[in-house]
């Protein structure tokens, strides 16, 4: 199942000063949130609307598969290759959500990144490091503590989240 998946439908302006840089930027986004997996649901995981339990653990009503949001978006992407055989792919993404307010203050931007270096080692060989940072207000990360040496949980919070790749790969053209 989906969990999660991401829609964004938006409206706006693209600017394009040369072949390698792109900024997007739209005031009236929507943003879909969408979790088809019931369990995490019930959770509330990804900012949907956790399930309701009653006092036995029965539960009243299932948690939400979608979460929607309103807002602005900046989506900004530049791909280069930085010297011979290598090549920067680099995107940022924010979103700001018109209708999530804490305290009657703005909330908290989402903000995507991601870096993609490919390398060209030889004729035959290839490598790739990919980089993503997400920090998402609206998705609740455990939080630990040490207790008596050993890690306890003790609630949950926005954090950013890191994700890191190394691909090497082999390639060879077949002669026909």
């Amino acid at each position: 199942g989906l969990a999660p998946a991401y829609l964004t439908l938006a409206a706006g302006l693209d600017f394009r000063p040369n072949d390698y840089f792109t900024a997007f930027f739209s005031p009236v986004t929507g943003k879909f949130t969408i979790v088809t997996d019931q369990p995490l649901a019930d959770k509330g995981a990804f900012g949907v609307e956790k399930a309701t339990f009653d006092a036995a653990g029965i539960r009243l009503k299932k948690g939400d598969h979608m979460r929607s949001e309103f807002g602005a978006i900046l989506m900004m992407r530049f791909q280069k290759d930085i010297i011979k055989n290598v090549n920067l792919l680099t995107r940022v993404t924010a979103f700001d959500n018109y209708t999530n307010k804490i305290k009657s203050k703005r909330a908290n931007i989402d903000v995507n990144f991601d870096a993609l270096v490919t390398m060209k080692v030889s004729k035959y060989l290839a490598s790739t490091i990919f980089v993503a940072l997400v920090y998402d207000d609206d998705i609740a990360i455990p939080l630990y503590e040490k207790q008596n040496g050993a890690p306890v949980k003790v609630g949950t919070g926005p954090r950013l989240q890191f994700k890191e790749v190394l691909g090497v790969g082999l390639s060879y053209k077949f002669a026909r």
